[in-house]
């Protein structure tokens, strides 16, 4: 047999395996739920992406009980880049032992958004405190230019226990000594010149 043969029959062969071994896998995986998990967080992720390119959106706890008997007051803050067509649904999340108070809707519709236009939805709620930590999510799903929008937001009673919230004060503490001390740093006095110590 000659050696261009047998190179030919090796690269038939190894190549036969290659494919075999790949439909193989494919067909056995291909309904394999970590697939449908790893396509569908993909899927979340980028509609959160699009969604952020259109509207901007802030939490922020107005006021929080000091007793789950006293009422909270939570504020979310939507503001639109581009015009938005009304019809994207928001959701309150609570927890079991959250309750509304006064005309506080858990969900609903938004109207339509003008660019540059903001829209601010109140939540008042008892059971939200500062007694214990727990937390109100807020999110806004629908679809806008014929592709998915998905947004969330959180909050929680006790900010101050985040690490988030650490790391914030940390950075503001930091900018205002450097407000404070100037960008050369603090100069240290040491008392008045000594006169005899100065060079001619």
């Amino acid at each position: 047999m000659s050696r261009k043969f047998i190179l030919n029959s090796i690269l038939a062969i190894s190549f036969g395996a290659v494919v075999g071994y790949n439909t193989v896998d494919y067909f056995k995986n291909r309904n394999s739920p970590h697939r449908y998990l790893a396509s569908m967080t993909m899927s979340k992720i980028a509609a959160e992406q699009f969604s952020k390119t259109l509207i901007d959106l802030k939490i922020k706890n107005v006021d929080i009980a000091l007793l789950d008997t006293d009422v909270s007051t939570i504020r979310i803050s939507l503001q639109a880049y581009k015009p938005i067509p009304a019809g994207l649904t928001y959701t309150w999340n609570l927890p079991a032992d959250v309750q509304l108070i006064g005309n506080s809707q858990v969900s609903g519709v938004l109207p339509e958004f003008g660019a540059n236009q903001t829209q601010e939805l109140i939540l008042k709620v008892t059971g939200y405190s500062k007694v214990k930590k727990s937390y109100i999510s807020f999110s806004l799903n629908g679809e806008v230019e014929n592709a998915k929008f998905q947004r969330e937001a959180l909050v929680s009673s006790r900010p101050e226990d985040s690490f988030e919230y650490v790391v914030q004060q940390y950075e503001r503490s930091k900018a205002n000594e450097v407000k404070v001390n100037g960008k050369l740093g603090k100069s240290e006095s040491k008392g008045p010149i000594d006169i005899n110590k100065v060079v001619h």
